[in-house]
């Protein structure tokens, strides 16, 4: 099986807060493109999504 060459877009920020907290966004597949990572398996890429993490360093 072929598969036509395709491109996704994804965004991330991060913001650090202090010395010991950062926040985070991460915009993936931020077009909708539907496609397959692997042609030969019938599965299809990550939609559009939208994570926010926080992480925080205990010393």
């Amino acid at each position: 099986m072929t598969q036509r060459p395709y491109a996704t877009l994804d965004l991330t920020a991060h913001y650090k807060i202090g010395k010991s907290t950062r926040i985070g966004l991460d915009f993936e597949n931020v077009f909708n493109k539907r496609y397959r990572p692997m042609p030969d398996i019938h599965v299809y890429g990550t939609p559009r999504s939208l994570t926010a993490t926080v992480k925080h360093i205990v010393d």
